[in-house]
């Protein structure tokens, strides 16, 4: 099952507890929803990384559960990191997805298009800051959402602590390292979160202390099936893809013989 995690929490606790309790078909697997941040280390090298940050935030054109969502930047290049963000943001396309030209498609139902107009809304009530807004074409058919990056909003605002399934994306400006690992993960969600910069054993020292089923480094939303993915807090239950994903389907049999 994948979802958003309102729902999925619900559907879990009316139909799988009551299975699992049973024995009965009691293996159970849901990805829900997802909040991922990203952590930008001081040596980072901001025009190498940001079309693939740029990339990860804005997937299927940011409607992705393992989409990065909040990303936190260290001070000292912040500004190298927004302007290169913002510069491929005004190259990017929104259109028509049969025009090879074309980036970013639209929004994928009205329901959800409703939504990221009222997140808009609040954002405009809230007083954020916004980096970038994009356009969107008048002269064809769809629900199309502008591409919008937003500077520094309030950790508290509903559009930061929620997951935002759309082309709406927050970005972060940190001064140390435990403070960003700490904001990364004050969150309900933990699905995917990533760190991105040049020293290897600083990379993983971070990324072991991200509290999400998969931590990527220098990467982001990027799935194998042979390697295991799984969630944690409120993203999900259970294992899929790689051995660990077929075994938690198996049921464990012990045989013990006198000897």
């Amino acid at each position: 099952m994948s979802g958003v995690s309102r729902l999925g929490l619900l559907f879990q606790k009316k139909v799988a507890s009551p299975a699992l309790l049973r024995g009965a078909s009691g293996f159970w697997y849901s990805q829900l929803g997802g909040n991922d941040p990203g952590i930008v280390l001081s040596d980072a090298e901001p025009e190498k990384i940001a079309q693939a940050l740029f990339d990860s935030m804005f997937l299927l054109g940011g409607q992705g559960c393992i989409c990065l969502k909040r990303l936190y930047v260290h001070e000292d290049i912040y500004s190298r990191v927004i302007e290169a963000l913002v510069a491929i943001a005004s190259a990017t396309k929104v259109g028509d997805g049969f025009d090879p030209h074309t980036r970013l498609g639209p929004v994928q139902n009205l329901l959800q298009y409703k939504r990221l107009q009222s997140v808009w809304d609040e954002i405009k009530r809230s007083g954020a800051k916004v980096l970038f807004r994009g356009f969107v074409p008048t002269n064809t058919e769809g629900l199309f959402f502008p591409v919008t990056l937003l500077d520094n909003p309030s950790d508290d605002a509903s559009f930061v602590t929620q997951e935002v399934f759309g082309p709406i994306r927050s970005i972060f400006k940190y001064k140390n390292l435990d403070e960003a690992i700490r904001r990364a993960n004050n969150t309900s969600y933990g699905l995917g979160a990533s760190v991105w910069g040049s020293d290897p054993v600083q990379l993983r020292a971070v990324a072991s202390q991200l509290e999400a089923g998969t931590v990527w480094i220098n990467q982001h939303s990027i799935r194998n099936p042979l390697v295991p993915a799984s969630a944690y807090k409120e993203s999900g239950l259970g294992v899929e893809f790689g051995p660990e994903g077929l075994e938690s389907f198996c049921n464990l049999q012990v045989i013990a013989a006198k000897q």
